[in-house]
């Protein structure tokens, strides 16, 4: 039933909505910020490149340590994202083998 311009969506209706999203196994099917369907986000498949690219700058570029030296807990925290328990706590460094204006447009 609609009322002006909003749904009126039954238990059924969600449910069949998250199964859809479940099975279809599309690219922006995992990424729910993007949205899906006719209203998904138009640059969604750019800032997935994006994101990578730019997290495997950080990684190349840096040398990373851990801070402390106890071991990782993989403890589930509460949340919709699933975040850990205990955000793991790193120290970054400058990559010294890496020549300077290798990974940046400017020198």
């Amino acid at each position: 039933m609609i009322i002006g311009n909003q749904w009126d969506y039954t238990d059924q209706m969600i449910k069949g909505i998250i199964l859809v999203m479940l099975t279809a196994r599309t690219d922006t099917s995992s990424l729910i910020p993007f949205g899906m369907g006719r209203r998904s986000c138009p640059s969604s498949g750019l800032t997935q490149r994006v994101v990578g690219l730019a997290l495997g700058s950080l990684i190349q570029s840096y040398d990373w340590k851990r801070i402390g030296e106890e071991e990782i807990d993989l403890a589930e925290g509460t949340g919709v994202f699933m975040p850990k328990a205990k955000p793991l706590e790193k120290a970054c460094f400058r990559n010294k083998k890496l020549k300077k204006g290798v990974l940046s447009a400017g020198t």
